[in-house]
């Protein structure tokens, strides 16, 4: 067999495309196959075309990641601002019991108390259910960030002087750890959960 081009020289193959002998010469030799000159460049075009094509009809990676990341900067920036409202809530606690300390004891916290001035049994039951709700909430916060790197807090735990352990559920998503009776500190609901680690306070006025 001859080159279709060259008729004295011998065929080497043939092209994949029109199926003309060709030589040594005249012969591509591609990943995809032998083709002639004039078969290599339809083949070549139509790779592109198809190449193109798959490249519109897939959306554009760089926008997927930019719309995850989006996702992730929203649920992160929600985090800090829990984490912000809880260290703002511990604060107020913690000015309440200044304040108290300053009303009832004419002093500064540390110092030595009127022995002539007495705490009526109310003031007394505030001041230690706001000391237990600071004491509870510190707690928490040490429990979602268990919970935040994927463990499970020790079974039987409880706030600091809290007569009932803390609540542990599992859900097929999440694990929640509840604050039992947190009707006494005055909330509905004293929660920290692996999907949101920082410690929510669900007011009573909210399941009214």
């Amino acid at each position: 067999m001859k080159c279709q081009n060259h008729p004295s020289a011998p065929a080497v193959d043939s092209c994949n495309r029109c199926k003309v002998p060709l030589c040594g010469m005249c012969a591509s030799f591609t990943p995809d196959g032998v083709f002639c000159e004039s078969c290599l460049e339809i083949h070549e075009t139509q790779k592109a075309v198809a190449a193109k094509s798959q490249r519109l009809e897939r959306p554009e990676p760089s926008a997927v990641i930019t719309e995850y990341d989006e996702d992730l900067l929203e649920k992160a920036k929600r985090r800090d601002d829990n984490g912000v409202k809880l260290q703002l809530g511990v604060i107020g606690i913690c000015a309440v019991i200044v304040i108290t300390r300053l009303v009832f004891f004419g002093g500064p916290i540390g110092s030595a108390p009127d022995p002539n001035q007495q705490l009526s049994v109310e003031a007394q039951a505030q001041i230690q259910r706001v000391t237990r709700m600071a004491e509870c909430l510190a707690m928490l916060q040490e429990i979602g960030q268990t919970l935040a790197a994927g463990e499970r807090p020790a079974p039987g735990i409880s706030c600091p002087n809290a007569l009932q352990p803390l609540v542990i559920r599992e859900t097929a998503d999440d694990l929640i750890v509840r604050v039992p009776q947190p009707e006494l500190y005055g909330y509905a609901d004293i929660l920290v959960s692996r999907q949101d680690p920082n410690p929510r306070l669900v007011p009573l006025a909210q399941t009214q």
